[in-house]
């Protein structure tokens, strides 16, 4: 067969639709690789198994940990055309046309796994498209209050679950699989897991777009005031230590000055203690030169001598005992 005759089989085969689209047109148009699309469309919303193995890398000995998350999907907006009346042209324009996005609220289902600040539940923004060239949905989540994001693919295949990686800028990776499941498993995995949706709580009833709108909207709002408390902490940190000197005028003391002012102070403390010591030193030579006549030489074996008597219990002149005390002490400071 010629280039020209394979080129031509296989853009009829598809419809004239695409012969001047640049995809993979030997792709076939199959409804089921929209069936999560289709379900996302009639619910207005989703629920998913998240079921992963993730890698902290804390430090070099980080092992791969397990984790389960209930992921629910609402506030969702579709790219699709409403003017199509044929279902071959439905199936066209999901085949073109197909995306959506939404918000995500995800709730730990592990014992004792939260957050940073604590909570049992984080939230994200989710987007997908169909890729005819790929025959598949390609799609994202993403957090709004961290730095982590999930890719998956979406083959449409009931089978078989939607497989994803997952990443953070800083220390984590991961994969795993959703597993769509149905608004009564949705209750049944909160009810077993004892996450409390509403106060006054029926979870089946409970389970609807507009209470997962809500609860976003909750967590939202608590992250955002989280930020501003965690910025205003850190805006305080930043902030010099100061003190007020209020002994002659009022001056703000930096951290630099307050360190030289300590050492100024200990230097003084310094040089009184050392002038205490020479006065003494003084005292005890004017004792020896001035009354006794001694010379510099006879001060030093004097005051041993004295010691020793002293060591041994012999009571000596008060005058000598005292100076030669002193004098020891110094020598021994």
């Amino acid at each position: 067969m010629s280039t020209t005759a394979a080129t031509t089989a296989t853009t009829s085969s598809v419809g004239s639709k695409n012969k001047n689209d640049n995809v993979n047109t030997t792709t076939t148009k199959d409804p089921l690789l929209f069936a999560t699309f289709n379900s996302l469309y009639k619910e207005r919303q989703g629920f998913f198994l998240i079921e992963g193995n993730g890698l902290f890398e804390s430090s070099p000995d980080s092992k791969l940990s397990p984790f389960k998350v209930l992921s629910w999907w609402c506030d969702l907006e579709f790219l699709k055309s409403s003017s199509s009346s044929s279902e071959e042209e439905k199936i066209d324009d999901y085949y073109y046309n197909g995306g959506y996005t939404g918000r995500t609220i995800n709730f730990f289902l592990d014992p004792g796994v939260t957050t940073s600040d604590g909570s049992n539940k984080y939230i994200g923004s989710v987007s997908a498209m169909f890729i005819p060239s790929l025959n598949t949905f390609e799609g994202q989540i993403h957090s709004t209050g961290e730095n982590w994001v999930d890719r998956f693919w979406d083959a449409g295949i009931v089978s078989a679950p939607i497989r994803y990686i997952s990443w953070d800028t800083m220390s984590f990776s991961g994969f795993g699989t959703y597993t769509k499941i149905k608004v009564e498993q949705a209750a049944d995995y909160f009810r077993n897991n004892s996450i409390t949706i509403n106060k006054n709580s029926n979870i089946n009833a409970d389970l609807t777009p507009e209470t997962c709108s809500g609860i976003y909207k909750e967590v939202w709002e608590s992250n955002t005031k989280n930020k501003q408390q965690l910025q205003e902490q850190n805006q305080q940190q930043k902030q010099p230590d100061h003190k007020i000197n209020t002994s002659k005028t009022t001056k703000i003391i930096s951290p630099k000055e307050e360190v030289e002012a300590e050492e100024m102070s200990q230097l003084k403390a310094i040089n009184s203690d050392l002038l205490s010591r020479l006065e003494v030193i003084e005292n005890i030579l004017a004792y020896y030169y001035g009354d006794n006549g001694q010379s510099a030489d006879d001060v030093i074996p004097s005051c041993r001598n004295s010691k020793n008597d002293i060591n041994n219990g012999i009571n000596i002149a008060g005058n000598v005992k005292k100076h030669c005390i002193a004098f020891y002490q110094l020598l021994l400071a």
